[in-house]
């Protein structure tokens, strides 16, 4: 063996040491959510009652065991987290160990099988595409999805398609893949039944084999014998299913599903099976439609390459049609087509030669940057759809941690969708910034191809649009009343120069980009430059993956806040929580924690710690509890003060301490809300509300936190209230705040601290602010409006018992400017 070849091994095997080791322990290496925390004392039960494990001193949850029959995650999944367990203890990261190991094995089994049907470097294609696929590496790395089934149907996909369809193999070589197929064809049936772990992968060969039965010349007696065996195997395995939900009724759960049924759903199939591939795949999912295009173009073929290619396309399409079969009838149905979607964006990728151009090629990129840009709406407008990855149903997103990952997504998703037009129209013969003559002739052809109307039209555009700015200056200047708001004026005013330089720039960037990638692609990948796309998308896959989705997962985790206390413990400390399951305690290894029921109890349990020195008492919170344990801390404290919150990184579980040590601060969200110190409000009202809630005065900030009366229609502003508890008070008001003025008005009427504290949360004395976000409409006409606030229930407004008012009730709170 040369000492180059050598080296090459040992950095592969490297390679795949550090992918299994980064799919284990991804960032977070936390529970994510309680389901996971339930999935993990499950597979422990497994480990004592059916691998003998000793318990181990902790207690398990009394139902651990029988939970199985009812739990919705595959068994072998469990069995073999289980496993982990038994052989290296009671861990999170060996329950996670097996299964994340599983998912690498089955990117090595990929990255084999397209080895030998395409050039060498697909495998890492594809092996780089699947480790930074959200459903892939989310799944793996944690308990809730269905890794284990995928890895299963992925491996038996690879090995029966080795045998099948790689006939200049050596016969043992087939017959061993052919023998990890058959196994991990055993191993999908066990984990997810006959649909999903047999009929999907089966098909999928038999269909290929199907595809190159015309040209018998490049096959053999073996390639025949797997492929007609899988085919007859899979129709038989998806018949026998298909009569199965028929005789079936929900609750009913046997091998040949390998789920529960439930009552059938009523939202559309072709949407959930749609969304699990666009969201669950993302960002790879922008390019997946172009890539199996390309991947059903007719040209001379031999045999081989059209049953590989017809294995990659049968196998997306049937595992659709698994998932759309089950979808409505199981809760969190398995999808198993990830492979088979890697794979087709891996092929697709590879053979994007630099002297191939053509309209295809510029499809794929301008296609690709439009669907980054409808999944960056979806995933910035519903935060939920990033979640479809973990595979599992009924997390939800916090809102601070939705407004944090959408940035990361943006970029994400967008930046794909450049990359993915720099890589389409790369162009090795662009010329070099030096070179003044190049760049002459670059803008006489640009000037060339186009038309001579379409150059002239451009100057015409541009004269216009002087024009326009022109007299929307003088009108600004001779303050005409017509005018429209200040951001519609920034349109004539800017238009000019924007039509005049960004053309210009925009060919300069092209020219600069297309050498700079080509030349890379060169370098690096032989010409090749889908290499490039597949490097810088599986670098933004893992921003999205690392600042994105584990960030709006974890946002109701409560690992964040028990390793705080892990940090934080000294002798003597104890833990207990109120609204997070204690299983998620035991398992990030924290020692013994108490269980409280109600807010009461846990105010108590700290309220008597307060007063001893040394020992604290530290309490895991969910944040619909703190409200109740934060008023009776108060109750109990002379100086109302709130709760010494410790971590709240995680919107949704808090860490409260009974009280602060030298050098720590609180970070209580109620800080925000419920004041410690009398505010200084922009303006002044001093109005008592029915002689139970006073409104002291009102702010309007910009988006820097500035006092402002100056309103540019379109951009956010803030607009607080600040009130002072007079007496008790009850539910059930809203606030509204109406700006009028010019004959029109705008509402931006809202749910008090968006429904979070009510109004009967606030006791006598208290200081409360409430806030909520401006913005007026673009069309918004300039000039002086008045802002009026007040509360209302249905149709009746809260009476002003005292202060002015208007005389349909509101209070003018202030004077503002519309630009």
């Amino acid at each position: 063996m040369s000492r180059n070849l050598l080296l090459r091994r040992i950095a592969g095997a490297a390679a795949w040491l550090v992918a299994g080791v980064a799919v284990c322990v991804l960032c977070n290496p936390g529970l994510l959510d309680s389901k996971e925390a339930a999935a993990a004392e499950v597979a422990r039960s497994i480990a004592v009652t059916a691998f003998g494990m000793a318990p181990g001193g902790v207690d398990m949850v009394p139902d651990a065991a029988g939970s199985l029959v009812r739990f919705e995650h595959p068994p072998l999944q469990l069995l073999c987290s289980a496993l982990g367990i038994r052989l290296f203890g009671a861990h999170l990261w060996a329950a996670r160990l097996i299964p994340g190991l599983l998912a690498v094995a089955a990117a090595l089994a990929l990255w084999a099988m397209l080895g030998r049907v395409a050039r060498p470097r697909s495998g890492w294609y594809v092996a780089i595409v699947l480790l930074t696929m959200p459903a892939w590496v989310l799944q793996a790395r944690t308990l809730m999805g269905d890794v284990v089934a995928v890895s299963a149907v992925a491996i038996a996909w690879a090995g029966l398609s080795i045998a099948a369809f790689d006939v200049g193999a050596s016969a043992r070589s087939r017959w061993a893949w052919l023998g990890v197929g058959i196994f991990a064809l055993l191993a999908g049936g066990a984990s997810r039944g006959l649909l999903s772990g047999v009929a999907v992968p089966s098909i999928a060969i038999g269909m290929g084999w199907w595809a190159a039965r015309d040209k018998q010349s490049g096959l053999d007696r073996v390639s025949s014998a797997v492929g007609s065996v899988c085919l007859i195997a899979g129709l038989g395995a998806m018949a026998l299913v298909i009569a199965k939900i028929f005789r079936a009724s929900p609750g009913e759960s046997s091998w040949v599903l390998g789920t529960v049924l439930h009552a059938p759903a009523r939202s559309i199939t072709f949407d959930q099976s749609v969304a699990v591939v666009a969201h669950a795949l993302a960002p790879w999912s922008a390019v997946l439609p172009f890539a199996i295009a390309r991947m059903l173009r007719s040209g001379q073929q031999d045999a081989q390459t059209a049953g590989w290619r017809g294995t990659v396309v049968a196998g997306l399409a049937v595992a659709m049609f698994a998932h759309g079969l089950l979808a409505p009838l199981a809760q969190d149905a398995p999808f198993v087509g990830i492979p088979m979607a890697a794979v087709a964006i891996a092929w697709a990728l590879q053979g994007l030669e630099l002297r191939r151009q053509g309209s295809s090629v510029a499809l794929l990129g301008v296609g690709s940057l439009m669907a980054a840009a409808l999944l960056r709406r979806d995933f910035t407008a519903i935060p939920e759809t990033a979640l479809r990855a973990f595979g599992t149903s009924g997390l939800t997103a916090w809102p601070e941690s939705a407004a944090q990952a959408r940035p990361i997504w943006t970029a994400g998703l967008i930046g794909f969708g450049l990359l993915a037009v720099v890589c389409a129209f790369a162009d090795e013969d662009a010329p070099k910034l030096t070179d003044r003559a190049a760049w002459r002739d670059a803008f006489a052809n640009w000037a060339g191809a186009a038309t001579e109307k379409l150059t002239r039209g451009w100057f015409i555009a541009i004269a216009v649009a002087m024009v326009a700015g022109a007299g929307t200056l003088a009108a600004i200047r001779m303050r005409a009343p017509w005018l429209p708001s200040a951001q519609l004026r920034m349109i004539p005013l800017n238009a000019w120069w924007v039509l005049a330089v960004v053309p210009p720039a925009l060919l300069i960037t092209h020219r600069v980009l297309s050498r700079l990638w080509a030349k890379a692609a060169t370098a690096w990948f032989g010409g090749d430059r889908g290499g490039l796309l597949v490097l810088g998308g599986g670098c933004l896959g893992l921003l999205m993956l690392a600042q994105g989705h584990l960030v709006l997962a974890s946002s109701r985790s409560p690992s964040s806040a028990l390793r705080r206390y892990a940090a934080l413990r000294q002798p003597g400390d104890e833990l207990a929580v109120l609204g997070v399951d204690p299983r998620a305690a035991v398992w990030s290894e924290v020692g013994p924690v108490t269980v409280h029921k109600d807010a009461e109890a846990a105010s108590r349990w700290l309220a008597s710690a307060r007063a001893q020195e040394g020992a604290r008492r530290f309490l895991a919170v969910d944040s619909t509890s703190l409200l109740a344990v934060n008023r009776m801390h108060r109750e109990h404290e002379h100086a109302r003060v709130n709760l010494p919150v410790l971590d709240a990184r995680s919107p949704g579980v808090l860490l409260v301490a009974s009280r602060l040590a030298p050098g720590e601060s609180s970070h209580n969200p109620l800080d925000r809300v419920l004041l410690a110190e009398a505010p200084a409000p922009q303006r002044a009202i001093g109005v008592e509300l029915d002689g139970k809630l006073e409104m002291l005065g009102v702010d309007l900030t910009d988006e820097r936190g500035r006092a402002t009366v100056a309103v540019v229609p379109g951009q956010e502003y803030r607009f607080t209230t600040y009130y002072r508890v007079l007496g008790p008070l009850s539910d059930g008001w809203k606030a509204f705040v109406h700006v009028d003025g010019h004959g029109r008005r705008h509402n931006a009427d809202h749910e008090l601290w968006g429904g979070q504290y009510g109004l009967s949360s606030w006791k006598k004395g208290d200081t409360v602010s409430e806030s909520c976000e401006l913005v007026l409409p673009a069309s918004f006409s300039p000039g002086t409006y008045q802002l009026y606030v007040g509360l209302f229930s249905g149709d009746t407004r809260m009476a002003v018992t005292r202060g002015a008012k208007e005389s349909d009730g509101r209070i003018a709170a202030a004077t503002i400017h519309v630009m």
